[in-house]
């Protein structure tokens, strides 16, 4: 894996060229993400309205899915969305919380995952799963969470 100096992170934060993200959220976690796109100089546009898609894709510059809070549209949703980031080249970053907890969220994880997301979130538990190794884990993990590049699992 190639290693990233921190000074790499100071000669592109804040960010230059203010890219539109386009944020797939939960009423929980909307804010926060707002607000940290922001902080780093993008803008984010918050929409889980299906009928707007095509429209965002033509526009933005990249995706940001979050599996919280689960339902079956904010899923549908979420598969919509990463087979048009997939389509259209769009970098995408999802965060796979839950991941492995139930079937639904296992299946959906992997659906996304097999849109090759540029990163992918989660928590050490969350981690393990996507990567085959055991976890105790029945809960969400609290801990730290992780970035991986998709590379190191495609």
């Amino acid at each position: 894996m190639e290693k990233i100096d921190i000074k790499t992170f100071d000669s592109i934060l804040p960010l230059k060229n203010s890219p539109l993200i386009h944020c797939i959220t939960n009423d929980i976690t909307i804010e926060t993400v707002a607000n940290s796109i922001l902080y780093i100089g993008g803008k984010p546009i918050m929409s889980s309205d299906s009928r707007e898609f095509r429209s965002l894709f033509q526009t933005t510059d990249g995706l940001f899915l979050n599996m919280g809070r689960m339902s079956e549209t904010h899923e549908k949703n979420l598969k919509l969305a990463s087979q048009l980031a997939y389509q259209t080249k769009k970098p995408t970053v999802v965060d796979m919380v839950g991941y492995g907890i139930t079937q639904q969220r296992l299946d959906l994880g992997n659906e996304i995952i097999s849109t090759h997301p540029a990163i992918i979130k989660g928590n050490s538990s969350e981690m393990r799963r996507i990567v085959g190794l055991p976890t105790s884990a029945l809960m969400l993990d609290l801990r730290t969470d992780f970035l991986l590049p998709c590379k190191l699992i495609a």
